[in-house]
């Protein structure tokens, strides 16, 4: 968990959220990178005590937190151009999951992700998607759907591997 993830920006967001949907969870998936100040930053937002923090987790916990998850947020800014393996995960097992739309990110199709725009939209707009991923089920599921397709077709292992092969 670091600052590039935007883990202020979800803070933020899930502070407003919150007053709306008092049965909302929000799970921070690993360990928070020095320099962050997490503890400060849920003070700030008024969320000591209502975030799950997990710290590091091995690949079957993060398993069990995708499971357990309806929607899932991976935003990162600024990006080195690296693909994300959480992201794949996430997409590959249907979650509905909104993205920075920046670099590597902007690639994804419209119907696989929801894109979050950088600088004055990007919390408002945050806001906008998960109200609406939070009240359609449907919009979460078909959104979920796409996105399994999409990565099954698009980044299968054996295609990967065949790709390294080619090249």
């Amino acid at each position: 968990l670091a600052r590039y993830k935007r883990i202020d920006r979800l803070l933020a967001a899930y502070a407003r959220l919150v007053p709306e949907y008092p049965r909302l969870r929000c799970f921070l998936v690993g360990k928070p990178a020095p320099g962050l100040a997490l503890p400060a930053l849920l003070d700030e937002y008024g969320l000591t005590g209502r975030v799950d923090v997990s710290g590091y987790v091995d690949l079957e916990t993060f398993y069990s937190y995708m499971a357990a998850c309806d929607v899932a947020v991976n935003l990162r800014y600024p990006s080195a151009g690296e693909t994300s393996g959480a992201l794949i995960r996430l997409l590959g097992a249907g979650k509905p999951v909104l993205v920075s739309n920046f670099q590597q990110f902007a690639e994804w199709p419209d119907s696989v992700c929801l894109k979050v725009d950088l600088g004055p939209a990007e919390l408002p707009m945050l806001l906008h998607y998960l109200r609406r991923l939070i009240e359609d089920e449907a919009l979460r599921r078909q959104l979920g759907e796409n996105a399994r397709r999409y990565v099954g077709t698009h980044h299968a292992l054996e295609r990967s591997a065949q790709a390294y092969l080619s090249f």
